[in-house]
C-alpha cells in the first residue's frame, strides 16, 4: 500500500467477477446506471435528472 492505511475503508473495497452471459451484463449495466438514485443519499431525485457518461458518449459518436 502506498500510504500504509488500513481498515474497512481502505482495504478489500473493490473486486471483480466475470460477466458470462447477456443477463449478467444487463444486471451490471442496471446497477451502474441506477446507482446514483439508489444510494443512502441519492445524487439525483430521478434518472431523468442524471445524464450518464455512457449515454453522453453515445451521443458524441
Amino acid at each position: 500500500m502506498k500510504y500504509n492505511y488500513v481498515g474497512q475503508i481502505y482495504q478489500n473495497r473493490y473486486y471483480s467477477i466475470e460477466v458470462v452471459d447477456p443477463i449478467g451484463l444487463l444486471n451490471v449495466g442496471s446497477y451502474i446506471h441506477r446507482n446514483p438514485i439508489e444510494t443512502k443519499e441519492p445524487m439525483v431525485d430521478s434518472m431523468e435528472n442524471y445524464l450518464s457518461i455512457f449515454i453522453l458518449s453515445i451521443l458524441l459518436l
